[in-house]
């Protein structure tokens, strides 16, 4: 159970960080534009080099994001004792909606 908690932290911190990560990109792109972004604005920023750095940042960090959240609901249902490392995602957010957590 230790091992399972300190695992639970480590995860929730690392969530944390992308997401502050996530919204200085934001906030650092949107001195150049504003959100959501058209179709225009797409172009537009695909020929400027920072903006390109950004919203690639901002790609691999959301993806990290995703990966740390399905690791923190496996950990944090592990630790409820339930079996949930041989089960596909979906389930396991299936699994989460049951149990009335804020997954959307």
């Amino acid at each position: 159970m230790k091992n399972i908690k300190e695992l639970l932290k480590n995860n929730l911190h690392e969530f944390l960080r992308y997401l502050e990560v996530i919204q200085f990109a934001f906030n650092k792109h949107s001195e150049h534009t504003s959100f959501p972004l058209t179709s225009e604005d797409l172009i537009r920023l695909r020929q400027d080099i920072n903006a390109l750095t950004l919203i690639d940042s901002i790609a691999y960090r959301f993806s990290k994001l995703q990966e740390t959240l399905g690791k923190i609901f496996r950990l944090y249902f592990a630790y409820q004792g339930e079996e949930v490392e041989e089960i596909f995602m979906r389930d396991v957010i299936n699994l989460a909606e049951k149990r009335g957590l804020p997954i959307n």
